[in-house]
């Protein structure tokens, strides 16, 4: 099968320094006027944002451009004359009716608006690693992304985000849904390239689908777009998107990114593949010891270390960054 060419696909990186003191002071002059989700874990800093750029050099070389997104504010370190290396700020792309902005929906929507993004691009989040070797054909092929597509019924104790995944999924419903198309579709939901549990889960929720999609899975993992298709959700969207884009901070009836990602399933515009298996995800509620030991035995290529409400922060902090120092320990082109 055709490889991708590594000219072709760019890396998307949003940031914040939430101890930023100008920031900081921005969003809570804004925070009185607002209902939205401005809790400190949208926003804390682990101090892992290097490790992240040194996996890009080491494990994916390939990678013609990193788009780093942030409000202004850049890590000390960051040597911003890398040739691959494009600083993005909030006001070189999100339409200036939407700013400032203190939630990550504006920021990932508006992607497309990116001057120079490639079409293929792969969108991640600063809690998201490349520990080991990965190429081209594990995230594009013949011009597709691989994405593991399926079905399964929202389930997550934080409320809020069940509300924007019905609302992506209620779009995705008015857009796509008949069962013709469903079936049509069929072998992006059911593959053998799945876990047999995930294969079992669409089967037997499949019978829902005589009248609806009834859920999809989410992946908070590094993820692969097309950027029309971005161009296309806001062309059929524009009055949903434009609602999420004008709230500052998170609310439940926001979309994300995740009605992209479905949008290409429901589509077809992507080859199924079993990318969940390639990702390990950590909670920083887990033990310092289980953390820092599953960072430096992971055989999986990518590795999401997922930050939550936790004690013990500053010792989980100095495990999971010495880990890191063992398997990313060489200073990248990104620094300084």
């Amino acid at each position: 099968m055709k490889e991708t060419s590594e000219a072709m696909i760019d890396i998307v990186l949003p940031w914040v320094d939430g101890s930023d003191p100008a920031w900081r002071a921005l969003r809570n002059k804004y925070m009185g006027e607002s209902e939205g989700d401005s809790s400190e874990e949208r926003y804390r800093d682990w101090g892992l944002l290097k490790y992240v750029f040194r996996g890009f050099e080491k494990n994916l070389p390939w990678v013609r451009k990193v788009h780093f997104i942030t409000c202004g504010h850049l890590p000390p370190w960051l040597d911003t004359s890398c040739p691959k290396l494009q600083i993005v700020k909030h006001e070189d792309y999100i339409p200036a009716q939407w700013l400032p902005t203190f939630s990550s929906h504006p920021i990932e929507l508006n992607i497309h608006r990116i001057s120079g993004l490639s079409e293929q691009f792969i969108y991640m989040n600063d809690d998201m690693f490349f520990v080991n070797p990965m190429a081209p054909s594990d995230f594009f092929r013949n011009g597709k992304p691989l994405s593991q597509a399926g079905l399964d019924v929202f389930h997550n104790d934080d409320l809020e985000f069940l509300g924007i995944l019905n609302t992506d999924l209620l779009a995705i419903n008015q857009a796509f849904y008949s069962r013709k198309t469903f079936f049509k579709r069929i072998a992006s939901f059911v593959n053998f390239k799945y876990s047999f549990r995930d294969n079992l889960k669409s089967l037997l929720l499949t019978p829902w689908c005589i009248a609806y999609y009834p859920g999809s899975p989410f992946f908070h993992g590094p993820s692969a777009y097309l950027k029309s298709t971005f161009e296309d959700v806001w062309l059929k969207n524009l009055d949903l998107l434009e609602e999420t884009c004008s709230h500052r901070f998170r609310m439940h009836n926001d979309v994300n990114q995740y009605l992209m990602m479905w949008w290409q399933w429901c589509s077809g515009s992507i080859v199924p593949s079993g990318i969940q298996k390639k990702l390990l995800f950590l909670s920083m509620d887990k033990p310092a010891d289980y953390l820092s030991a599953s960072i430096k035995g992971t055989s999986c290529p990518m590795l999401c270390v997922n930050d939550k409400k936790t004690d013990k922060v500053e010792e989980k902090m100095e495990a999971v960054i010495a880990a890191f120092e063992t398997i990313l320990g060489e200073k990248s082109q990104f620094e300084r």
